[in-house]
Parts: C-alpha cells; structure tokens; sequence
C-alpha cells in the first residue's frame, strides 16, 4: 500500500490543529518490507500483489523497481493506501486505514513458487496461501504476518507452517486477563507446534511447549516503529534460510528489528547488511 507518513511532536488532541516535523510518501506493507531487507542480503526478491494501474499504482511498482524487488501484478480496481501519524516523543504510531479493499489472489504463477526458496505472506491472502502450499517444493519456507487479527484463517494459515509469528496483541485476544504463560499454553493447544511472539521494545519470545525463551532487544531511542515487525519477519526467514538454529535467528530478527526503528520512513528506513553484521 502507499503510507502517508506524518511525523507529530506529540500525540494528536481533539479540536485541535497540530503541525507535522516532517511528512513523506512511502511504500508500505509488511511483505515489501521483509522483501526489502532480504534483497539488502544478497536474495533475489518478487513481490507480488493486486493493484490499480492509477497513479498510485504506478508509483507504487516504480519505488519497488527503485530497490531491485522485481514486480508481478495481479490488476484490481483499487490501491490501498494508509495514513500513518508517528509521535516523534516516544517513535508510537497511528495507523488511519484506508476504505479501500483489493479483491483476493486466487492463483500466482507456477514457475515463481516453484523456484522460491522461501515466500511471505500477508494475512490477506488466504486463498494464495492454499495455494502456495498446494505447489510448492515441500523444504520452501513459508512465513505470514497475521498483524493483530485473530480469526479461523489466521489459525489455519499457523498450523501449516514452521514458525507461527505473533505480536503480543494476539494474547489477549486468545485468553484475555491470563498470565503470558496461559495465553502460551492455550496457543500450543491449538497449533501444536513452537511459535514466536514479539513485544514491541521489551522482548521477544518463543514457546516449545514446555517454557517461554526471552531474547533481549537491543537498546534504542526509538523514532519511528512502523515497519518493525515487517522486518522481523524478514529477519527471521534469512535466519531460518541459512539454517541457523532458534535462538540466533532471534537474536538476529531482535537486531534488525531495532534498527529499523532508528529511522523515519519504512521501506527507506530498513537496515543494510554492514549495520546488521557489525552490532552482530
């Protein structure tokens, strides 16, 4: 989607006019993002979506072309677009979503998924998910963002791959008033498998059934958050491509996660491999 990103000297207060520090145009989603980080770690990229051939479209297509992420366009009659109000006191972000809504992905090229090493999804896109896991090589990678929804969907796109993603929303939404433990527990129930939970600027974890792991972020002023989870996800999927055990791809998700939030912007705000290697 195209983000409105607008920078505020503090949190927005009714009946009241407020004037921006600074406001930008950028590319935004958490698959791009993730793209984007990966082709700043020597991948090949495609990134693969619906969308209107308007202006904003076309934009769109030529910024992901600007960062070498090759393009395959399925044609709709919208793009999405959001505003975003970033509180430049503590990094906090306001999402204003668009009413705009991109009809569903059915089926993507055969060859792509063939080929892919790994593939990300948003939690949008169900029935390309299905479909995916339908044709692909059976080791692909296969890693999703559910953001804060917890639905049907999002449990049965969880249960069929290796690392569920959640944020620490999710939780509440699961067992709400019940200690992280209990949340834990109960989402073990209904996947079965080891998940990861992230926490903002305290910590993230993973859960194997018998306990929670604690992996430290590392210590920053935060200016913008937007895009943190995105990469992430990002993050985790080159760790698990480069078969590194749990607790590194933590580690290294935790590293390039920060980062991003030392920067305004999303796509422009990503961290190179030198930034990444060198707090390694």
């Amino acid at each position: 989607m195209l983000d409105k990103i607008y920078n505020l000297p503090h949190n927005i207060i009714e009946w009241q006019k407020i004037q921006s520090q600074w406001n930008t145009i950028s590319v935004g989603g958490p698959v791009p993002a993730a793209l984007k980080l990966l082709k700043n770690l020597w991948y090949d990229v495609t990134f693969i979506w619906s969308i209107w051939d308007n202006i904003n479209g076309k934009y769109i297509r030529a910024y992901l072309n600007s960062y070498q992420i090759a393009t395959e366009f399925i044609y709709d009659n919208d793009t999405k677009s959001n505003t975003i109000l970033i509180n430049q006191q503590n990094g906090a972000r306001t999402i204003i979503r668009d009413v705009n809504k991109n009809s569903l992905i059915e089926k993507i090229p055969l060859k792509l998924i063939i080929e892919a090493d790994a593939i990300i999804f948003d939690r949008h896109e169900p029935k390309a998910f299905d479909f995916v896991m339908e044709h692909k090589k059976e080791d692909t990678i296969i890693v999703f963002d559910p953001s804060t929804e917890w639905s049907d969907k999002i449990i049965h796109m969880a249960k069929n791959i290796d690392y569920p993603i959640f944020p620490i929303e999710t939780f509440e939404k699961l067992l709400e008033g019940a200690s992280l433990e209990e949340q834990c527990k109960e989402m073990y129930k209904l996947l079965g498998k080891t998940f990861v939970i992230t926490d903002g600027s305290k910590w993230s974890y993973t859960y194997d059934g018998k306990e929670i792991i604690k992996t430290p972020v590392i210590d920053i002023k935060p200016v913008d958050s937007n895009g943190a989870g995105d990469v992430f996800r990002g993050g985790f999927m080159y760790g698990l491509l480069q078969w590194w055990e749990l607790q590194k791809i933590m580690k290294f998700a935790n590293v390039v996660a920060g980062l991003q939030c030392k920067r305004e912007g999303n796509l422009t705000a990503i961290p190179a491999e030198e930034e990444i290697f060198d707090i390694l």
